[in-house]
């Protein structure tokens, strides 16, 4: 619940915008070759390494400004605690880290 306080105490309006910058750098960084750095490093990274960073990072940046856009969405349309603005924002970022996931493993499984 620390991580939910942080948040409540943060304007937690603005983090849909937040997200939506975050989204914009990480696509920005995933145009370079891996470098190491900052980056969408999750399960697919572990199973694939380096081979699949670009796509993956691609897919989290975009996912992630689609979920900013939702949560804007519902904050301005809802009627939310906030509460249950953060705890909607964290279920967020896991669902974008999951579906990228589960898409970067799809799509580049390595031939049998």
């Amino acid at each position: 619940m620390l991580v939910v306080s942080l948040i409540e105490k943060a304007e937690v309006d603005s983090i849909p915008f937040l997200f939506g910058a975050l989204g914009i750098v990480v696509l920005v960084v995933s145009l370079q070759p891996y470098t190491g750095g900052l980056g969408y490093r999750g399960i697919a990274f572990v199973a694939y390494g380096k081979r699949i960073w670009q796509f993956s990072n691609r897919l989290f940046g975009g996912l992630f400004m689609l979920g900013a856009f939702l949560l804007y969405l519902l904050f301005k349309l809802g009627d939310i605690s906030a509460g249950n603005k953060a705890i909607i924002a964290i279920i967020t970022c896991f669902i974008c880290s999951l579906i990228s996931d589960f898409i970067t493993l799809y799509v580049k499984r390595r031939p049998n």
